[in-house]
């Protein structure tokens, strides 16, 4: 049976449709309520984002400042080039789970949030504990676009959140019932 970490988190924003970014891998809606939302959720208590190297990619700023950047990739490139001796402070590239996993055990305190792409969240489901989703009224109308994780039976709502500015979204909270 899979061990849940209960420090660890996902986050993300879909469509009424269901998806998390379009073809392109970028995210079909930016809007400032939201992006300060998670903000402040991420960055509390020391928080640490883990997300694949295209996500990373997409970042407006990187890293992302006042969290932990965990970037996980199977490549051994590192994810910034800079000239050597430079170190960029407040991230890390990962290469497997397993790794990642034990530097979520190693830090119990510090909240984790897996914040994407795809094959990011498909890998940590399994481990996560909280879900914080963004639902926005939008339409993608992208066939080839990137959908978000299913929610299977194993969450329930724990809580419910609105916005009207400036962009009107709203969202659920969901917490895995199971956390043997």
């Amino acid at each position: 049976m899979t061990q849940r970490r209960k420090n660890l988190k996902a986050i993300w924003a879909q469509t009424s449709d269901g998806f998390i970014a379009d073809s392109q891998d970028q995210i079909p809606v930016r809007d400032p309520a939201d992006m300060a939302r998670f903000k402040e959720l991420t960055s509390r208590e020391e928080g640490a984002l883990i997300m694949g190297r295209v996500t990373w990619y997409t970042l407006p700023r990187r890293p992302l400042p006042g969290r932990l950047n965990i970037v996980m990739s199977r490549s051994a490139t590192p994810v910034e080039v800079r000239p050597i001796g430079i170190v960029i402070e407040n991230l890390l590239q990962m290469s497997s789970l397993e790794e990642v996993l034990a530097e979520v055990d190693a830090n119990p305190l510090r909240p984790y949030w897996v914040i994407g792409g795809k094959e990011i969240y498909d890998l940590f489901m399994p481990y996560v504990t909280v879900c914080d989703v963004c639902r926005w009224p939008d339409v993608l109308n992208d066939p080839a676009g990137v959908k978000a994780p299913e929610l299977a039976e194993q969450y329930r709502t724990i809580l419910d959140f609105e916005s009207d500015k400036p962009l009107t979204f709203k969202g659920k909270i969901y917490q895995r019932i199971q956390m043997s």
